[in-house]
């Protein structure tokens, strides 16, 4: 879809007699009306903008430690017996230095009591402490396929006993299932034998649910495809263009990235961090609920009150 297109949806959007009308056609086309087209050199597709930071880092950075690693448990957390993947990235966190400007990532980084990362720790952890975790204790550099390197063959173990219990129990399950299934014809026939169409449903006696197939925790190819995300991460998000440089993002979520770069500048002119530390900013504010254009001039008058503050301090 080009800016002309995009602009004749919206103009239709407005036309439009009723409300109900305008949400079909916005179903259907994904367009509503906005000021913006009136504006005869705006183009409504070319000009708008895919956030890098929540589309990089929030999305792809994110999805790629907490969905596929985290969640999944693909990395196992300690044990009082071994200390496991989770475990040795928090000894590499515990010994790794970095200046105050970089920032820094939570000790228990990949648990509950360690939070929720912020797109600046995504960014730090995905382009600098998950790639060269140096540990002081034996004056050697450490990167984090050395999880892989440790714990691939255990993975492999796990996996093939994980799946001699999944025939098991899929063996099981198919006994159960069947017995589960008479047991049901006889309640139906009892409940046809009564004038009922269908027999109740019995709580006690639930359908069995077959057992999860099981996968791999860890992958060989996984750290050579890490450390290519990662480069792609350091050239997009960097703050100087290289036209020699290739910009090859591995997602296509980010196949308009380099296009953008190439408009706009680097990420740090148009990205929205400053935008969201404003917007934290200004929740801190009470407004006391103000309506009528007076949220905005309390917004103000707390803004400028508190950098006045800060100016005297």
């Amino acid at each position: 879809r080009d800016g002309e297109e995009h602009k004749a949806h919206c103009c239709r959007w407005k036309e439009l007699p009723t409300q109900e009308a305008r949400d079909s056609w916005f179903q259907s086309s994904g367009a509503r009306w906005t000021e913006f087209a009136r504006l005869p050199y705006f183009d409504l597709v070319w000009f708008t903008l895919i956030d890098p930071m929540h589309n990089v880092l929030l999305g792809l950075a994110k999805n790629q430690w907490y969905a596929r690693w985290i969640q999944t448990k693909a990395l196992w957390a300690p044990t009082s017996k071994s200390e496991r993947e989770i475990g040795m990235l928090h000894n590499f966190l515990e010994t790794v230095e970095s200046p105050l400007w970089a920032g820094r990532l939570p000790l228990r980084m990949g648990e509950p009591a360690g939070g929720s990362l912020t797109a600046d720790k995504y960014k730090f952890a995905s382009t600098s402490v998950l790639l060269i975790v140096v540990s002081y204790n034996s004056y050697t550099i450490i990167s984090i396929p050395i999880i892989w390197d440790v714990y691939l063959d255990s993975a492999v173990a796990a996996l093939g006993s994980a799946r001699e219990r999944y025939e098991a129990e899929t063996e099981q399950y198919k006994k159960d299932h069947k017995l589960w299934e008479a047991r049901e014809a006889r309640r139906q026939k009892k409940a046809e034998g009564q004038g009922k169409t269908t027999a109740k449903s019995s709580k006690k006696d639930a359908e069995p649910v077959p057992p999860q197939e099981p996968e791999q925790r860890l992958r060989e190819e996984e750290p050579d495809l890490f450390l290519k995300f990662a480069t792609s991460l350091k050239i997009l998000l960097g703050r100087s263009i290289d036209e020699r440089g290739t910009m090859k993002p591995n997602h296509h979520w980010v196949v308009h990235q380099p296009e953008q770069i190439r408009d706009y500048g680097p990420v740090y002119t148009f990205w929205l961090f400053l935008t969201e530390r404003l917007n934290k900013t200004m929740k801190n504010y009470n407004t006391n609920h103000h309506t009528g254009g007076q949220m905005e001039v309390t917004l103000m008058r707390s803004f400028g009150r508190e950098k006045r503050a800060r100016a005297l301090v």
